[in-house]
């Protein structure tokens, strides 16, 4: 896996020479060293994490397992907010109004603001970091 993994760096080293990929490779790199993408970053992690401490005391005598510890909590958040993994059922299971009201707050928060902020940070900062890569090349 280190192999691997150096491979794949050496790879994005080389990518950057080239003269049609090389700003599009060089501003992918930059845009995750940006301030504002390491910000929105750990307010994304403070949202799954907030939320899955909710869940995780809503749920804690009820015997749902995707809410069992915190950890695990946690884990469900990014599979939720991610792929939109959560049993709607079983949350309404747990508390008829405060299970609902959780996930749709939680949906909201991470797929619509979330998600859109990230697409406005990110395009702001890639054409940023593409203008310093062409004129680096």
């Amino acid at each position: 896996s280190i192999t691997v993994l150096a491979a794949g760096l050496r790879l994005i080293t080389l990518g950057k020479t080239f003269p049609i990929f090389g700003p599009i490779v060089y501003g992918i790199a930059e845009l995750f060293i940006q301030p504002t993408v390491k910000t929105f970053l750990c307010i994304y992690t403070v949202l799954f994490l907030s939320f899955g401490m909710g869940f995780f005391m809503l749920s804690a005598d009820s015997g749902f397992l995707d809410f069992r510890d915190l950890i695990t909590a946690f884990i469900s958040m990014i599979r939720g907010g991610m792929f939109g993994d959560i049993d709607y059922g079983e949350l309404e299971g747990v508390d008829w109004f405060m299970g609902p009201l959780f996930y749709l707050l939680f949906i909201f928060m991470s797929q619509i603001v979330m998600t859109n902020l990230f697409i406005a940070i990110v395009s702001a900062e890639y054409d940023k970091a593409s203008e310093i890569g062409q004129v680096i090349l």
